[in-house]
């Protein structure tokens, strides 16, 4: 927009009330000579009125500024444009150091309209470029120590992981990573595995570590449940729905509103449920049996199957359409036998566990025991482990398990094939025992004869107490 002050009387006006804003002024011709200056120029500058007047105004822009200037002034005088504003870098009061300056440039027209000067405005932006530069460097400061703080609590959670899941090896550490992932994202999860892997407690770390931690945390056993009931159990049902239902039920979608819902061996669904979920997961919404009213969901799901619903989908057993919801991340739990260095962790955790529950002793595995428990193959992995040391506390009166108070399938798993055959397993589980007692009476005397008699060293070599090892002596007359 074009000012019109035309008299010096309103020139010393506008210069009055700009000085008052500290905004710097200069009043040109047409050719861009300036004409006038304001006092905040001045200070700005320190400039002397004298030397600055009659001056033209390109010559106080830089060379290589001058040219794009240049042409913004040109379409200014040829009436294409009735102000421009542009940004230059001016030298002030203080040798050598640069101010940003905002141009604006506006045209002074005489009555007539015809253009008569011109008036610029100068805009020292240096604070305010200087607030931005503190305020980016604080914001990448914060972002810093946001960083700082995310990779912190996700060490944080990574320990208490540790603590929750027993694992080493490189597919422990790449289960670990994923259930972090997964628990810093609101996405539905898909935990394959063998029976007995721990699916479920990879499904409570993810809960455990997310923002719905504080949230239920619910259930279900798709397999377990007969047909007529799971589509009452999942999504509820009213009174009177049919016979036995005495109330209203809400469901576990429900019951799981705002939490985490799992949904364990999806793959024994029918297909008339498979059809109910995928509407439920699509529409966020559940209707109870018997009800013509829809209840909004805000459910996060996990699911769990030991089967292999790709092949199920392939051969029409499985919704693709559901798989695909409920897969968008896959977790993968490696059976027990592939991961052997962890047998003997998760061994100890549970006689810990057991004993801690019964307020038992805390016992000791022997070394026969590691041995055979890192050599058997565990088909039923961590839950047949934890049923096995269950088994050999109760069996084991001593400070010690040894191998004859495990199962016998753990003692002899090349003879489980032979079960038919009951006198000769009885024969070949006696001469196992007596295997396994020599095998052990010989590690004993290795380690002793290692350290030439010395009990100590050979207790702790073996990993056992001195007592236990005093009392090995004796029963194996060493």
């Amino acid at each position: 927009m074009s000012v019109k002050w035309h008299t010096p009387k309103e020139n010393e006006k506008l210069k009055r009330i700009l000085d008052y804003l500290k905004i710097a002024y200069w009043l040109v011709d047409l050719d861009f000579v300036l004409l006038d200056v304001n006092r905040t120029f001045l200070e700005l500058t320190g400039a002397k009125r004298e030397k600055v007047i009659g001056r033209e105004m390109l010559t106080l822009v830089n060379e290589e500024e001058r040219i794009n200037v240049q042409l913004l002034l040109k379409e200014l005088t040829e009436g294409k444009r009735e102000s421009v504003r542009f940004e230059l870098y001016v030298y002030g009061r203080q040798p050598n150091v640069k101010h940003p300056i905002i141009f604006h440039v506006s045209i002074n027209k005489n009555p007539e309209g015809q253009p008569e000067s011109a008036n610029v405005l100068l805009v020292d932006v240096s604070e305010q470029k200087q607030i931005l530069a503190s305020l980016e460097k604080e914001k990448k400061m914060l972002e810093k120590k946001e960083q700082e703080l995310f990779h912190f609590r996700r060490q944080h959670r990574r320990s208490n992981l540790y603590t929750e899941m027993i694992g080493s090896g490189s597919k422990m550490e790449a289960v670990f990573e994923t259930i972090l992932r997964c628990a810093e994202v609101d996405t539905n999860v898909l935990i394959m595995g063998e029976t007995g892997v721990g699916k479920e407690l990879a499904a409570r770390a993810i809960h455990s570590h997310s923002h719905r931690k504080k949230e239920p945390f619910v259930t279900v056993n798709c397999g377990a449940l007969p047909d007529a009931l799971i589509e009452s159990e999942l999504f509820g049902h009213v009174k009177g729905a049919f016979t036995g239902a005495s109330s209203n039920r809400a469901g576990l979608f429900r019951e799981a509103h705002q939490g985490t819902l799992f949904l364990d061996e999806i793959g024994e669904l029918n297909k008339n449920m498979q059809v109910k979920i995928l509407r439920a997961l699509q529409e966020r919404e559940v209707r109870p049996v018997g009800s013509d009213r829809c209840f909004p969901i805000d459910v996060r799901i996990i699911c769990a199957t030991n089967r292999d619903l790709t092949s199920m989908t392939q051969q029409g057993d499985f919704r693709i359409d559901l798989y695909y919801r409920v897969a968008v991340i896959s977790l993968v739990i490696p059976p027990l036998r592939e991961r052997q260095q962890d047998t003997i962790k998760l061994a100890m955790h549970f006689i810990r566990k057991h004993q801690k529950k019964n307020r038992g002793q805390l016992k000791a595995l022997d070394l026969a025991t590691q041995q055979m428990l890192r050599r058997y193959h565990w088909p039923g992995n961590i839950r047949e482990l934890e049923n096995a040391i269950e088994h050999a506390l109760a069996m084991s009166h001593s400070t010690e398990i040894t191998p004859e108070h495990f199962p016998l399938q753990v003692i002899f798993p090349e003879s489980n094939t032979q079960r038919g055959q009951s006198s000769s397993f009885a024969q070949s589980i006696n001469s196992g025992i007596n295997a396994k007692r020599e095998e052990d009476r010989r590690i004993i005397a290795e380690a002793l004869d290692k350290n030439d008699g010395n009990q100590t060293a050979a207790a702790k070599s073996l990993g056992i107490s001195r007592v236990t090892l005093w009392r090995k002596k004796s029963m194996y007359n060493l």
